[in-house]
């Protein structure tokens, strides 16, 4: 149907045409961005373990041991308030690598971090040398449902900060490695 100057209407076949083209792009188009998104956050998350690895590395050199700021003797009366990243910490305050790389990019909670191993004074990790270790990983869930005083009805719940795919985790070695189990 062409009108009086020679132009053609917009015909319903049209507009059916032009809204499905644009479903499915959109159905095609949003999910590859979230992809892409959620793989910078993990390889961010991996470069900042690798940050933390090499700010270890210099401060084991240059204090002979692994950095503590806390330890769990005696117990703290309230799991709310402990941090065992406030051993992280150490190495911000001694400029062995900046605090932004202290806590994983997809971590959505207030107070983000990673988990640092904080073991009993007798068996702390070593770095690079003696058997290999997990000694930061991205923050346990459930220590997180525990702190908050919530029953934890499964132990096999990952971190959220990895869209509960996996958590990254570095070793005694400076190794970083993706898991997508939550045993360890």
């Amino acid at each position: 149907a062409r009108d009086v100057r020679g132009r053609r209407g917009v015909r319903l076949g049209d507009l059916i045409a032009v809204a499905s083209i644009a479903i499915l792009a959109t159905t095609t188009v949003v999910p590859l961005l979230n992809w892409r998104n959620a793989e910078a956050l993990d390889t961010k998350c991996a470069n900042n373990m690798r940050r933390i690895a090499q700010g270890m590395h210099a401060y084991t050199i240059d204090n002979q041991a692994m950095p503590m700021a806390a330890s769990l003797v005696p117990l703290p009366t309230s799991w709310l308030g402990y941090r065992n990243a406030e051993n992280l910490n150490v190495l911000a305050a001694a400029k062995y690598c900046e605090g932004g790389c202290l806590c994983c990019p997809g971590d959505v909670e207030s107070n983000p971090s990673y988990a640092y191993q904080v073991p009993s004074s007798g068996d702390r990790p070593l770095w690079n040398i003696g058997p290999r270790t997990v000694v930061v990983g991205d923050r346990n869930p459930l220590v997180d449902l525990k702190r908050h005083g919530e029953t934890v009805g499964s132990v096999a719940l990952n971190s959220a900060s990895h869209g509960g795919l996996g958590l990254n985790l570095l070793f005694s070695d400076g190794s970083v490695v993706f898991d997508d189990s939550p045993y360890l």
